[in-house]
């Protein structure tokens, strides 16, 4: 099994071929995402990205 996710994307895919091809723009992950709250960095690992809400300063 493989996994390619679009770079700086949460976009991926499962791939169960051994032999499929990475596709342009797309980095081969060393795990499943562990989260919806994950995109994929340039060295294949998930990297948190903050809450939109988190920016917000609530008064």
């Amino acid at each position: 099994m493989k996994i390619f996710a679009k770079i700086n994307d949460d976009f991926y895919e499962v791939n169960y071929n051994n032999d499929a091809v990475l596709p342009a723009g797309f980095v081969e992950m060393k795990e499943e995402r562990p989260d919806i709250k994950y995109i994929a960095s340039e060295k294949g690992e998930w990297i948190k990205q903050p809450d939109n809400n988190e920016s917000f300063n609530m008064v």
